[in-house]
């Protein structure tokens, strides 16, 4: 016997795409919640990505608070590690800058990696 989702039979597509992008979201915050907890440095290694790559593009901080609906202050604050970003807001950056979230992470975990490698060697 198959599973069925509360009050909606198997074959129902719409029910198994929102399972779908139900997990995707949970897997999602549960990675966010253990990087961002677990990973020491990542605030910052986050900010100074965003700034990195928001320069480069010719945007002003006023630019992106903007496309995430939101203010400048909040962005200074996340490229000087001073908070850390929900994971809406970590989506809503990446696809304002013109990334995927996964690559956004992608390249915070490069840093990540530079600053580690860099403090093992003192």
């Amino acid at each position: 016997m198959g599973m069925d989702f509360p009050g909606e039979g198997i074959g129902d597509k719409g029910n198994m795409l929102s399972f779908i992008q139900l997990f995707k979201v949970e897997s999602n915050q549960i990675l966010y919640n253990c990087l961002m907890k677990k990973v020491q440095g990542l605030p910052r290694a986050f900010g100074k990505t965003i700034a990195e790559i928001r320069a480069r593009q010719g945007m002003s901080q006023e630019q992106l608070a903007e496309a995430i609906d939101s203010t400048n202050v909040y962005i200074s604050l996340l490229e000087n590690g001073q908070r850390q970003p929900s994971l809406n807001a970590v989506i809503l950056i990446a696809r304002s800058l013109g990334l995927s979230p996964e690559e956004l992470v992608e390249q915070v975990s490069v840093l990540i990696k530079q600053i580690q490698s860099q403090n093992s060697r003192l």
